[in-house]
């Protein structure tokens, strides 16, 4: 009868146990990454769709401000809700002030979020002019390239 693991055995599990890490960390390095990048976005696509959802609900303009790196939404001058990256490793580029009519309707917009990492996917934030909104894989494609 056995009462324990010899040298030979600990040393095996270990060696496996090291290789797997070696190979997993990078990959989960990677997809935290990711995650962050979506869910800013996530958060971004959110923040505007309240904004748009209060004019129309209420029935008056509401003021989406951009305030260094952050977006307020205004409603009658008070802050109601604000929009700022919970990463300093991620940026939002093109955020600019915006009204959104009771209508629905705003001025058009593509708002880019990047994290500088070429192993990560950017998203673009569209905004048209009728206020629908979508959310894309890919950084935004400037108007002047196209």
């Amino acid at each position: 009868m056995k009462n324990g693991y010899t040298l030979i055995e600990l040393a095996v599990v270990s060696s496996i146990i090291g290789i797997l890490s070696t190979v997993a960390i990078p990959s989960m390095i990677t997809t935290i990454k990711s995650d962050r990048l979506v869910a800013t976005a996530n958060q971004l696509t959110s923040t505007f769709k309240f904004a748009r959802s209060e004019a129309v609900k209420r029935e008056t303009d509401v003021q989406l401000v951009a305030s260094s790196d952050e977006w307020l939404v205004q409603l009658d001058g008070e802050t109601v809700m604000t929009f700022s990256s919970n990463y300093p490793s991620i940026t939002v580029k093109g955020l600019a002030n915006m009204t959104v009519r009771a209508s629905g309707e705003t001025t058009s917009i593509n708002l880019s979020i990047e994290d500088g990492d070429a192993e990560t996917v950017d998203r673009c934030f569209t905004v048209l002019v009728s206020g629908q909104s979508h959310l894309t894989k890919g950084g935004c494609i400037n108007e002047s390239t196209q």
